[in-house]
């Protein structure tokens, strides 16, 4: 009886063990893209990890919530979609970031409309902004409803465009 009662402890403290090993990442940390239960492309990734980054330079530190999913799509077989360039369903939803990215709008876009359409999508959902208005004032910004029209914008102009709107949401 004695031996039976040594096995199930010894097993219990095998199971316990497995599963905090599985709960918590090796160095403890919940703020990378691998760490969590996130679903992001790896040719997504360097884009979203860059997003973070950029908003780090600038004092915001949001929160990275556990439901993570960026996702390329074939937006343009659905008809609600077919006009979309990406769609997020994580507006003021700080638990979930849900976005698609229509995969034949990114095959098309250069790396200056690539890296508007990451930024206007993770803002939608990380920083809950809604689209601008489609007026020429408002070319060039990252919230600005028509990325596909950005293919003669530079990387400086991205930079000058993500700046502005960091500054604005210190």
């Amino acid at each position: 009886m004695r031996k039976f009662f040594r096995g199930i402890s010894f097993a219990s403290i095998v199971i316990i063990l497995f599963i905090g090993l599985m709960k918590f990442p090796e160095d403890g940390l919940t703020n990378s893209v691998e760490d969590s239960a996130y679903e992001v492309p790896k040719e997504l990734k360097t884009y979203i990890d860059k997003f973070f980054r950029d908003l780090n330079n600038y004092g915001i530190y949001p929160a990275r919530p556990q439901n993570f999913v960026v996702k390329f799509s074939n937006l343009d077989s659905h008809r609600t979609t077919s006009h979309l360039h990406g769609v997020s369903y994580g507006f003021k939803e700080d638990s979930k970031v849900e976005i698609y990215i229509n995969k034949n709008s990114w095959d098309s876009f250069n790396k200056t409309q690539k890296h508007y359409i990451v930024y206007h999508e993770l803002s939608h959902d990380i920083l809950n902004i809604d689209d601008l208005d489609d007026s020429i004032e408002n070319y060039g910004k990252i919230m600005f409803p028509y990325i596909s029209r950005y293919n003669t914008l530079t990387m400086d102009d991205f930079i000058d465009n993500m700046n502005q709107l960091f500054n604005s949401i210190k």
